[in-house]
């Protein structure tokens, strides 16, 4: 009986186990988001920001994707758009001197060579998995910025800072492997296993429990 017991004990922590990682990570970024004061419109002294960063932020947000623009009317009449898709508002709605910091993780299903583009204005950071590939804190108008990493098949971590002095604003992260395209990045858990996936599973810890009885029985009637 102890035997069984232990054995089923055993099988429990397996199982278990294998679900840990859908704990890992959360299906939101945490966007903390600074106000500071600069009367300078073509100038940005680095104290101001670094300040403001270090201090307490006025607003904390949950997002899924990084993709943020202000609701600047182009030439032509338009919205401007980001590359990818429509641009998300930056939490808060702020659009002129104010700096935010994002930390997260995110779900890709195979490792490899990854390229990230970031598209900012104004000036941006980002760290994966703790590797800075991208460190462009300057005033500028909008461009993108490319950084490659290797990133691990299932959860990577996700730092960054970007901040916006005047005139339009734009943080936009986007990756790719390869030639795929470009596609925003999102905070996810690994995908839910199928029915029939979890069925196998059943099953297997079934026929394992039905080994073990067949041998309890066995040893006594030997």
């Amino acid at each position: 009986m102890r035997s069984t017991i232990k054995s089923m004990f055993v099988l429990s922590i397996a199982f278990f186990a294998m679900l840990a990682p859908a704990t890992q990570a959360s299906n939101t970024f945490t966007v903390n988001v600074f106000d500071f004061d600069n009367t300078e419109r073509f100038s940005l002294d680095n104290t101001i920001l670094e300040s403001a960063l270090n201090g307490t932020p006025f607003l904390t947000a949950q997002v899924a994707a990084l993709d943020f623009g202000d609701n600047t009317i182009e030439p032509d009449g338009s919205v401007r758009q980001g590359l990818i898709r429509g641009f998300d508002l930056f939490p808060g709605g702020l659009d002129d001197t104010f700096a935010l910091t994002v930390d997260g993780t995110f779900f890709v299903e195979e490792e490899g060579e990854y390229t990230f583009r970031v598209r900012h204005d104004d000036g941006a950071r980002l760290s994966i998995n703790g590797n800075q590939i991208v460190d462009v804190l300057t005033l500028n108008s909008e461009i993108s910025t490319f950084g490659t990493t290797f990133l691990n098949a299932g959860f990577n971590t996700l730092s960054a800072i970007y901040f916006e002095n005047f005139g339009t604003a734009t943080f936009e992260i986007g990756f790719r492997e390869g030639s795929d395209p470009f596609r925003v990045v999102t905070a996810a858990t690994p995908p839910v296993p199928e029915p029939a996936t979890w069925l196998m599973m059943l099953l297997g810890f079934a026929g394992v429990g039905m080994m073990i009885k067949r041998r309890r029985v066995y040893a006594i009637t030997s």
